[in-house]
């Protein structure tokens, strides 16, 4: 369990590091920004098809992956209609206030979070050799370039650095609560395990479909995204391959 919540903590607190480029360069274009949520979603993907899905359909069946994975979908897209929401895409809409838009914000990028933090807790919990750290590595890739997309507005909101680094480091604080819930359910009971992993490929595929993807198409850069898409599939191909 501390394994897992370490590593969580670890990972949660790198969406802070992807604000550090901010604080030495004045401006990131939207071409950069699109090709590291570009990035990202391919991080996502494949390690929820390579890793978390494949591991699923050795140890249960299809039916189970099926239940596991729409039961994903549904409980991220139930949170996002309780927890007070932002697009990625009206991050720049000038007309929404200050103090609410720093609020909606934060709320967004933890949303995001609790997914990912499952999806380590599931990964440890289910003692599958390498899952765990390969989970890790993926989401730690994943966090660093949304780190630098939720602080990029905040810059424009005239924050100072430190403040922009604290604000993005507490987003990824989400991801223990998640890591806590996952690894509880999948050490409560093995049956669980195969609905936990597509649970958490479910949560995830969520976010890359209805929030990453979108936005990174929506400025015109469809090439830079796409590039960054497949950078982020070769990666996790890599990783996983030197943890097999």
């Amino acid at each position: 369990m501390m394994e897992a919540l370490g590593y969580s903590l670890i990972a949660g607190l790198l969406t802070g590091a992807g604000a550090l480029p901010l604080i030495f360069i004045r401006n990131i274009s939207h071409a950069w920004k699109d090709g590291l949520i570009g990035f990202a979603s391919g991080v996502m993907v494949a390690v929820s098809f390579l890793a978390l899905l494949t591991e699923a359909l050795e140890i249960g069946g299809v039916f189970q992956i099926i239940i596991g994975l729409i039961f994903g979908f549904l409980v991220i897209a139930l949170i996002e209609r309780l927890v007070p929401h932002l697009e990625l895409g009206e991050l720049g809409d000038a007309t929404i206030k200050v103090k609410r838009r720093m609020i909606l914000i934060v709320s967004a990028i933890a949303l995001h979070n609790l997914p990912e933090g499952f999806a380590v807790g599931v990964s440890f919990g289910s003692e599958i050799p390498g899952l765990g750290f390969l989970i890790f590595a993926a989401i730690a890739l994943h966090n660093m370039p949304e780190g630098l997309i939720v602080a990029a507005p905040l810059k424009e909101m005239g924050l100072p650095g430190w403040k922009i680094l604290l604000i993005t480091a507490a987003t990824g604080l989400t991801m223990p609560i998640g890591t806590l819930i996952g690894f509880w359910m999948v050490t409560w009971t093995e049956a669980v395990l195969v609905y936990g992993l597509a649970f958490a490929a479910g949560a995830m595929l969520y976010v890359v479909s209805h929030e990453l993807l979108p936005e990174s198409h929506s400025h015109g850069f469809k090439k830079q995204a796409t590039t960054g898409f497949m950078l982020g599939v070769i990666i996790i191909i890599i990783i996983e391959n030197l943890l097999t």
